[in-house]
Order: C-alpha cells, then sequence, then structure tokens
C-alpha cells in the first residue's frame, strides 16, 4: 500500500539493474519539483502512471499524461515540470546507447552508426505502455532474467519498429522448425536452471530478438513462459505425490514459493495449497 507520504511529497528510488547491464531505473512522484534543462547521456523510456507533466523536447512543449509513453533520444536537452494538483507519477528507465544499438544490430544484422527516434516524446501507444508496465512488475517480483530481457528485448524492437526516423525492416529466418526443435529441447533440459537469451541465441546462431520473434510466432509464446509452463507441469507431478508446495517451488526451480504460486494459478487456475488438497482427496478417496 502505497503511504500518505509518498502521496503528498516528491518521491523517487533510482536503481541500477546490474542483472540487465546498460539499464537504469528510476521511479518518481512529483507535486512540485521542476527539472532544470538538462540531458541524458541515453535513451529515456518512461510510462506515465497517473497525473500529468510537461517538458519543452526538440524545439516543442509537450505534455505526457496518465498511459503516455515518454521517448527522449539521448543528449537531447529538455525541461520538465508538473501539471495540475494531482502530482505526476511515472516510472522511467534510462537505456544506455549500446543496448539499443545492439538490439538494432539484431534487428537489421548490421549495426546503423546512431539510432534516433521523433520529435514526439509523448507516445499514445497502449502495447508499449502494457509491455513496460509487465517489465517494471517482474523487476519489482524479483522475476527471472530470461524473462526480463524477453519483454525489454520485445520493447525496444517495437519502438524501432514504429518510432525510429530511419524504418526497420526485419530479415527473414531461415530452417525455423529445426531451430524452435533446438530451442525446445534444450529449454526442456534447463527448465530448472536460469536461461539467458544468451545462451538461446548462441544455440540458433540467430539474434535474441530474432529467437524471440521466432519463438513467439512458432510457439504462441515468449522462451520465458514456455519454460514456466514446464516448471509447473513438474509442480503439479510433485504435488501429486504429497511434496510440500515450498520443495516443489525450489526442486522445479522457481525464486520462491510466492514466485511459483503466482504462476501457478495464472495457469492452472487454482492455487498449489488447493491443487494440492485436492489431489490429497483424490488419494484418500483411492485407499
Amino acid at each position: 500500500m502505497t503511504s500518505k507520504k509518498y502521496e503528498n511529497a516528491d518521491s523517487a528510488e533510482y536503481q541500477i539493474l546490474t542483472s540487465i547491464p546498460g539499464i537504469k531505473l528510476l521511479k518518481a512522484f512529483y507535486r512540485k519539483h521542476h527539472f532544470k534543462t538538462h540531458a541524458h547521456d541515453g535513451y529515456t523510456l518512461g510510462i506515465i502512471i497517473n497525473g500529468a507533466g510537461g517538458f519543452r523536447y526538440k524545439g516543442r512543449e509537450q505534455v505526457t499524461r496518465s498511459g503516455h509513453v515518454t521517448l527522449l533520444d539521448p543528449f537531447e536537452s529538455h525541461a520538465g515540470h508538473v501539471i495540475g494538483e494531482a502530482g505526476w507519477r511515472y516510472n522511467t528507465l534510462y537505456i544506455s546507447p549500446g543496448y539499443i544499438l545492439e538490439t538494432a544490430d539484431d534487428l537489421l544484422n548490421r549495426c546503423p552508426a546512431e539510432i534516433h527516434f521523433g520529435r514526439d516524446a509523448a507516445l499514445s501507444d497502449p502495447e508499449i505502455f502494457n509491455l513496460l508496465s509487465n517489465f517494471h512488475s517482474k523487476l519489482d517480483n524479483k522475476n527471472e532474467l530470461l524473462e526480463g530481457e524477453s519483454i525489454l528485448q520485445l520493447i525496444i524492437s517495437r519502438l524501432l519498429e514504429r518510432y525510429a526516423e530511419r524504418s526497420v525492416q526485419l530479415p527473414k529466418i531461415r530452417n525455423e522448425s529445426l531451430r524452435i526443435n533446438r530451442l525446445c529441447d534444450y529449454i526442456r533440459s534447463n527448465y530448472r536452471n536460469k536461461i539467458t537469451l544468451s545462451e538461446l541465441a548462441r544455440l540458433t546462431d540467430l539474434s535474441k530478438f530474432q529467437v524471440i520473434r521466432m519463438f513467439q510466432k512458432n510457439k504462441g509464446l515468449s522462451p520465458h513462459e514456455y519454460q514456466n509452463q514446464l516448471r509447473i507441469r513438474e509442480v503439479c507431478k510433485l504435488l501429486n505425490k504429497n511434496v510440500h508446495i515450498a520443495e516443489a517451488a525450489l526442486d522445479t526451480g522457481f525464486y520462491d514459493q510466492s514466485h511459483m504460486s503466482k504462476s501457478f494459478k495464472s495457469i492452472i487456475g487454482v492455487t498449489p495449497g488447493k491443487y494440492s488438497e485436492a489431489c490429497n482427496i483424490l488419494q484418500d478417496a483411492s485407499c
């Protein structure tokens, strides 16, 4: 629950993501703060949770409101201020140019000298907004590296396709079925472990984004979601054997019981406790 102090006073939390190099995070709520003219050495990518703010960017006065995505180029001067009495709450990622260029290289199979986005820094894009919200929530829940990487790669690819000043055309992938089978075999053999996109990319001789796009196209879900389903399937088997819920979570590679329980309910539809109770009732009835 958000504290009263947080609601009534300016507050900000800054974090460097050690799990994904090149990414910094700011979660902020401002009521009266005015930013002086400044610039960042990386790309600024944010979501407005509620309230509104205004700033001058690339010669234009711009307003960001609840539900907007903000996107600013590196080294572009801008200033900002709160609009209205409701305050201005947002989550922002500061992304190094190297990370963006690496993703662009993955998309195009060549590395551009630089990437610039358009003059509009306040974007109405529900898909990217929801992806960013999901990314932030996964960080809060200490979720796994593969999931965070997958979401962020997808976000950046969407930005490059839709908002880069130079259009991005995606190369075709050859031998998809062979590569998909190799990926699935690898994930099945290592589902308990933390799997990174870099591992999967090396395995298939593809870029990280190509892995995500190909897997999504052929399986209808991301590599992480596929791994998660394998884990939950194994949890069910263990619960059927009366293994304790916490032990089942750790045995199948989940961070903790809470993390597993959330994934379990999202896939099975009931909590692990309810599922375990049903297994015990069935076993008692068969005695």
